[in-house]
C-alpha cells in the first residue's frame, strides 16, 4: 500500500471559490496527472482545472499537504492546460 496517495480536485473556471469536486485519488502522481487531464478535456478544455495533492495516507494535518499541480493565475488569460 502507498504512503501517499494523490488528490485530483477540479475546480470550475479553476477559481477557488467556484464550484469544484474530488475527481479522483491515485496511487501514483502520474496517474493523477493523466486524470486530471483527461477530465480537463472531458469537461470542455477550460471550464475545469485540475489541482493535485500530494497527502500522506491516514493523515489529516494540512501541512503535511504538498500541492503537485496548482491552478492557473484567475487573472490570466485562460488557455489549454498543459499538465505542466
Amino acid at each position: 500500500m502507498p504512503e501517499k496517495v494523490y488528490v485530483v480536485t477540479m475546480f470550475r473556471w479553476g477559481v477557488y471559490n467556484q464550484h469544484s469536486y474530488i475527481r479522483g485519488v491515485y496511487s501514483t502522481e502520474e496517474k493523477a496527472r493523466e486524470a486530471g487531464e483527461e477530465e480537463y478535456v472531458y469537461r470542455g478544455c477550460g471550464k475545469y482545472y485540475p489541482r493535485i495533492e500530494e497527502v500522506p495516507l491516514d493523515s489529516d494535518r494540512e501541512r503535511e499537504r504538498v500541492v503537485v499541480l496548482e491552478l492557473p493565475p484567475t487573472h490570466a488569460p485562460r488557455r489549454r492546460w498543459d499538465g505542466e
